[in-house]
């Protein structure tokens, strides 16, 4: 008879759309075991930070790095394990493919060059890019999600882009600077 279900995921720790094949396991009070994966009812916690079909753990991002719980039911028998979903505010676009997809959802012309905010459907978040008509000139740029203020800031010669915020439900203003140019209508909200 059935005595107890195991879950293990062999990767603990994803980041967006990044994926885990997780195991269930049936042990027998005979002493022999089953993989019984894809017999398994599974489910996920937090299903706006994953989602999981047949075992696969599938990570939809976060904010900060959120602990999920994995769970499964065989034959009346529940088992769980963790995993955590590597959050994505104040990491870089292009570290995590999220450029990959980015698009302009907004931007604006400003004294020397344009602003432009950014975002990724596939990794949920925003990012701010200034863009100087000269290489040579200073350049600033942050980004805040409005939800709670989080801010990243960015400065450096020419084209710059910041770090990013996840933000898939919630809006995100971008402000940039060129030289001199700190005018208050330098910031675009979508």
């Amino acid at each position: 008879s059935l005595k107890s279900i195991g879950v293990s995921c062999p990767k603990t720790q994803l980041s967006v759309s990044q994926t885990s094949a997780c195991l269930a396991t049936a042990y027998y009070s005979n002493g022999t075991n089953k993989d019984v994966s894809k017999l398994s009812s599974w489910i996920v916690d937090k299903t706006s930070q994953a989602s999981i079909s047949s075992g696969m753990v599938t990570a939809k991002g976060a904010a900060s790095d959120t602990s999920v719980k994995v769970s499964t039911s065989f034959e009346g028998k529940t088992a769980f394990t963790n995993i955590t979903i590597i959050g994505l505010d104040g990491k870089l676009p292009a570290d995590y493919g999220c450029t990959s997809d980015g698009k302009n959802v907004s931007s604006k012309k400003i004294t020397g060059g344009e602003v432009v905010l950014m975002y990724s459907t596939k990794c949920g978040t925003n990012w701010t890019r200034v863009i100087p008509t000269s290489n040579n000139s200073i350049t600033e740029a942050n980004v805040r999600r409005t939800s709670d203020s989080k801010k990243y800031q960015y400065k450096g010669k020419g084209a710059i882009y910041t770090p990013m915020v996840y933000s898939p439900t919630t809006k995100s203003c971008a402000f940039g600077k060129i030289g001199a140019n700190s005018v208050a209508d330098n910031t675009i909200c979508k």
